[in-house]
């Protein structure tokens, strides 16, 4: 295990800022990378933890925060999504998977998606 170290950050898409939640190792990169999608709440104290023990087994790791904040409108959209397979949280998603591959401090071609509840259907859809 290494130390790690985090901070609150946004990536860009095509509809906005999705505001990230980023923990990495402190050895030297690059790293493999792991999208961590979060459950129906949004990107909380267990996600930020998950997030941080796959940093420490040396992951640089991202939780962008789908339904921004746990929002109700947010939630009923991304079920929806869900439902249907594709809509804006998918887009989403994969914008952040995009850039999260095209990152300098992520080794190439190394990303892998994770997810728990609500999250664990897009990451299998992503």
């Amino acid at each position: 295990m290494t130390g790690t170290a985090s901070r609150e950050t946004v990536i860009k898409t095509d509809r906005g800022s999705i505001p990230v939640y980023e923990a990495f190792p402190t050895t030297v990169g690059p790293w493999p990378a792991v999208v961590v999608v979060h459950e129906v709440w949004g990107v909380n104290d267990d996600i930020r933890g998950i997030a941080s023990r796959l940093a420490s087994n040396g992951y640089i790791t991202y939780a962008p925060d789908l339904v921004e904040g746990g929002k109700l409108r947010c939630i009923v959209r991304a079920f929806r999504d869900l439902q249907s397979e594709g809509g804006d949280t998918f887009a989403d998603l994969r914008a952040v998977i995009d850039t999260v591959a095209g990152r300098r401090e992520v080794a190439q071609g190394r990303v892998g998606v994770i997810g728990f509840c609500l999250g664990g259907g897009c990451a299998r859809l992503a």
